[in-house]
């Protein structure tokens, strides 16, 4: 059974798969829209969206379409023409993305927490195990590895915790308000 608070806006749902127990909070927004005819958002098990955050699938633009001579051209602009291409964001399971986090990555990880006010931009991709604390931002394309914790001041090994993610992501789902420092 998924959650999906009546405030979300979720656009284009069939091309948003969800696996099961995914919780999507007031505010938030899930861009199925902005695809090629395909499925381009897959949420695992345990997926929790907090408040206010969005999942945008990435735009990578056909070279052609930026040297056809408008330079002030940016992804919004051209979003709607065929010269460009949607990636599917895959998000794994038990993973949670804090209040007004931005996702436009490649692939989430499972076993993921994503803070507060995160920003990870398009094609990024976050390793199992991972948490992003609050604030942080990941580069296009940045590859972040497994069990890592990210911070503003760069990256550091994670010693354990994947089962306390597990058990956070089952507590938001089940609508317990748990203290996580990091959300």
């Amino acid at each position: 059974m998924n959650y999906i608070s009546p405030d979300a806006c979720i656009k284009e749902a069939k091309y948003i798969i969800t696996q099961g127990h995914s919780s999507i909070a007031s505010g938030a927004q899930v861009l199925g829209d902005r695809n090629n005819g395909k499925p381009v958002i897959s949420l695992g098990k345990y997926t929790v969206l907090a408040e206010n955050c969005c999942l945008s699938p990435s735009l990578r633009v056909a070279e052609s379409s930026l040297s056809s001579g408008n330079s002030s051209s940016t992804s919004a602009d051209i979003s709607g023409t065929k010269s460009g291409k949607f990636y599917p964001i895959k998000i794994g399971d038990y993973v949670y993305i804090g209040a007004r986090s931005v996702i436009s990555a490649a692939n989430v990880g499972s076993h993921v927490l994503i803070g507060s006010d995160c920003v990870v931009k398009d094609m990024a991709v976050i390793g199992d195990g991972c948490v992003l604390m609050p604030g942080t931002v990941v580069e296009p394309y940045q590859k972040i590895g497994s069990y890592q914790i990210l911070e503003k001041n760069g990256l550091r090994e994670m010693d354990s915790g994947i089962e306390c993610i597990d058990r956070f992501c089952e507590l938001q789902f089940q609508g317990i308000n748990s203290h996580w420092p990091f959300a």
